[in-house]
């Protein structure tokens, strides 16, 4: 078993190596911390491999199991993410020990658990936060941030990186957020507190959470006139509207009580009682196609050119027709 503690050493592995592990388990004793990390791994390893991001849970094992030892149509591979809960059952012992016997060349599982205790898989590659405290977070937040400057080729103060955490406590949206900075300063080597306190300004002034829920449900377009960092926050608005609604669903689907939702979701009782109403088949769907169509535009807006508001309004134009088709 080979156990790493950082996230940025786990990825800079996967980034390395020419034959990935085909077993990577996340431990972590918070649940929501466990989720954002699956998310954040099974989405770096999807995109290196060009394949698809699979979601399961421990409720589905049979169904993964059966789709996971299929053999693919396709030449890409797949990731297949498995949420458990609490910690290591027999049911998923039999199920790793089943994969491991026979394990598929266009397959990586990837599963997120409490504690790796009593796995002892020597094939597992493992990234071990369970034991990780508020401080410890804090700590490889800012390990990580530095990191990313320095592949940018910026920097900041240790009072502006502490300012930076201090605003965004969602760490799944800190990435965006960094984003948005390297994008406002453009050539500038150095992201200023002002900087981070202007960016905070601007996004309050422009097109929020109500236009943004409007644009994802409603099908009401929004046309501003939009520069880059406007854009990358809007993104990341309606990818966060996204994920929390993908969040709820699952939820439901999986008929948790309210306050298992309200401790797992961190929503208030009338977001949830929209988006119970909101829940379909066809809208587990929409919401999926949501999250792949601003994942394509974020790596659109990096590596092009191209007008922002051009991208914006054709991002809106091809969601509101994946709306009216999916819903």
């Amino acid at each position: 078993m080979h156990i790493y503690r950082d996230v940025l050493s786990l990825q800079n592995m996967l980034a390395s190596c020419k034959k990935l592990p085909y077993l990577i388990g996340v431990a972590h004793a918070s649940r929501e911390q466990r989720h954002m990390l699956l998310h954040r791994i099974g989405t770096f390893l999807r995109d290196r491999l060009h394949g698809e991001l699979l979601w399961y849970d421990g409720a589905s094992l049979d169904a993964m199991q059966e789709e996971l030892l299929a053999p693919s149509l396709f030449k890409s591979q797949n990731v297949f993410a498995l949420e458990i809960e609490g910690r290591l059952t027999k049911d998923l012992q039999k199920m790793i020990a089943s994969y491991l016997a026979t394990p598929p060349t266009q397959a990586i599982l990837l599963f997120s658990i409490e504690t790796l205790k009593g796995i002892a898989q020597t094939s597992l590659v493992a990234l071990d936060l369970s034991q990780e405290t508020k401080r410890e977070q804090k700590q490889r937040l800012e390990r990580e941030i530095l990191a990313m400057l320095k592949s940018c080729q910026k920097r900041m103060s240790s009072q502006a990186i502490h300012k930076l955490l201090q605003n965004n406590e969602e760490e799944m949206l800190l990435a965006t957020e960094l984003d948005k900075l390297i994008a406002y300063v453009r050539d500038r080597q150095e992201i200023t507190e002002q900087d981070i306190q202007e960016i905070g300004f601007k996004v309050k002034q422009e097109p929020g959470w109500s236009q943004m829920k409007a644009l994802l449900w409603e099908g009401v377009f929004v046309d501003v006139d939009i520069d880059q960092p406007t854009l990358m926050s809007l993104l990341g608005l309606l990818r966060f509207l996204v994920q929390q609604a993908q969040k709820v669903f699952c939820c439901i689907a999986e008929r948790k009580s309210q306050e298992e939702i309200f401790r797992f979701c961190k929503i208030n009782s009338y977001a949830l009682s929209e988006l119970s109403q909101r829940f379909s088949l066809k809208a587990v769907s929409y919401m999926q196609t949501a999250a792949d169509l601003i994942y394509e535009t974020e790596l659109l807006l990096k590596d092009s050119s191209i007008s922002p508001k051009w991208i914006w309004q054709t991002f809106c134009l091809h969601l509101l027709a994946k709306r009216k088709a999916s819903l």
